[in-house]
């Protein structure tokens, strides 16, 4: 019999639908499962869900919440046999798009029982922030810093903060390190993918997987202002890598160093500016139930 465990972040991009918790005990009553469910509430939250996993002992810690939610829950079940569910109730949810869960939370519920079991790598950045999907430097990060400092939620939310940004292509120097190259130039972002979509099913690393050994480091290179409308389609249609405004870099390791500092951010978590950055990949680190 699994032994799940729930952990439900209230303040996740809508919050919590009213009907998951009595979906959650039709569902483990069905299917023969025990379970229990645990409700986020702050700063305390990795000493609690540490002692909860330590007190049940589940088979599977179901993460509900964004790609911030999941990267806490699948820090707390590192080197553990557990594995880890999603039921994405976040603004952007790039991990359980990139994976196959549906979005919809009572259909990523039933995605528990029916989904599959897959190994997927980490990585991790400057010794010690534990990435599962995506992070950044620039652009995009700066987005998710307002985005987090205002109180507008979802969709639109983003929406009005990359189009702040339309006016301010702020480039930055870097320099970037693997154990076959060093290369220095400017951009206006750089992304370290663990895949290649972010939430919103733009292709930032069209080869990207979650599950290969390796990771990208995605440059976006400066370019003139009639160029982003261009990019932005790009993006969509997985042609990014192929566009002579950004690089990728393919490695298991690697250094990088931006001037002026630069907003970062890993998993739709903001850490704040950043000047020296490291990042290396974890090979099948952690087990996830994913889409059909």
């Amino acid at each position: 019999m699994e032994r799940i465990l729930y952990f439900l972040n209230p303040g996740a991009g809508s919050g919590i639908p009213r009907e998951l918790e009595s979906a959650i005990e039709q569902q483990s009553k069905r299917e023969g499962h025990s379970y229990r469910i645990h409700k986020l509430s702050g700063d305390q939250d990795p000493e609690r869900i540490k002692e909860m996993l330590d007190e049940y002992d589940p088979s599977i810690a179901v993460a509900a919440g964004g790609d911030g939610t999941i990267n806490l829950i699948a820090r707390s079940i590192m080197d553990q046999e557990i594995t880890l569910g999603i039921i994405p109730l976040g603004s952007s949810n790039g991990l359980a798009y990139q994976l196959n869960i549906p979005n919809d939370p009572m259909e990523a519920l039933g995605n528990i029982a029916t989904g599959k079991s897959r190994k997927i790598d980490v990585l991790v950045v400057n010794q010690e922030q534990l990435c599962l999907h995506m992070s950044d430097l620039g652009m995009n990060a700066r987005v998710i810093r307002r985005y987090e400092d205002e109180n507008v939620r979802g969709f639109y939310g983003y929406a009005r903060q990359y189009f702040r940004e339309f006016g301010m292509r702020s480039k930055f120097r870097y320099t970037l390190e693997t154990s076959d190259e060093t290369i220095a130039s400017k951009a206006v972002m750089i992304v370290l993918a663990n895949g290649s979509y972010y939430g919103t099913g733009a292709s930032i690393s069209p080869e990207g997987k979650p599950d290969d050994g390796w990771f990208e480091v995605v440059a976006i290179q400066a370019y003139p202002f009639w160029f982003l409308f261009y990019m932005l389609i790009s993006l969509f249609i997985r042609q990014i890598g192929k566009r002579r405004f950004s690089r990728i870099i393919r490695c298991r390791e690697v250094q990088i160093s931006v001037n002026p500092p630069q907003e970062m951010q890993v998993d739709g978590e903001p850490l704040g500016p950043q000047r020296n950055i490291s990042c290396r990949v974890i090979p099948e680190s952690i087990t996830i139930i994913t889409g059909q």
